[in-house]
Formats: C-alpha cells, structure tokens, sequence
C-alpha cells in the first residue's frame, strides 16, 4: 500500500512540474519570413509586388488578370491574413477566394 502511495505522490509531482514548465515558458514571438521562403507564384508573376524585404506582398488585380500562389509545404493549420480594397462603386462581378 505505501509504494502505491508513493507512487501516486510522484506521478502528481511529476504532472504538476511539467504543466508548471508549460505556463512558466515564455511565449514564441512571430519572426518575419520572407515571402518566397514559404510560398511560390504558380502564375502570373509580374502581378505580385513585394514590400517590406519580400516579408508584404501585393496582389494586382486588374482587368486582365490577378495572380496566384501557393505554399511550399502541406500544413494542417495555420493564420494567415489579408486586406482586401474593392473597387469603389463598382466591385459587382469581383470574386475572392482563399482555400
């Protein structure tokens, strides 16, 4: 019955130590990556403007065409963001789409 005991006092021990460990870690801050580390054009490249040492790209989106990328690797999950300016007045017809 003691080791018993003993052992159930260890395992407590041992889970609270490592979610102390987990709390106690400092947070992971973002890095800036550069754009064509992660991700290639697939077409129209001459419609991509990078800002910001290649970390900010633009997307051009004109009469004739837009253009488009993909990432270099297969991710379960992730974040990515976007700001999107319609044309004023007369955005009808426009599609966005992210997959």
């Amino acid at each position: 019955m003691a080791s018993t005991s003993f052992f159930m006092w260890n395992l407590c021990f041992g889970l609270l130590f490592l979610a102390y460990g987990a709390l106690a870690a400092p947070p992971r801050t973002p890095v800036n990556v550069p754009f064509y580390r992660n991700y290639k054009p697939t077409w129209a490249f001459d419609h991509i403007k990078y800002f910001n040492a290649g970390n900010e790209i633009q997307l051009v989106l004109d009469k004739y065409t837009g253009t488009g990328f993909q990432s270099k690797g297969s991710y379960l999950f992730g974040h990515f963001s976007m700001q999107i300016k319609m044309v004023a007045g007369d955005s009808a017809g426009t599609v966005t789409a992210f997959y």
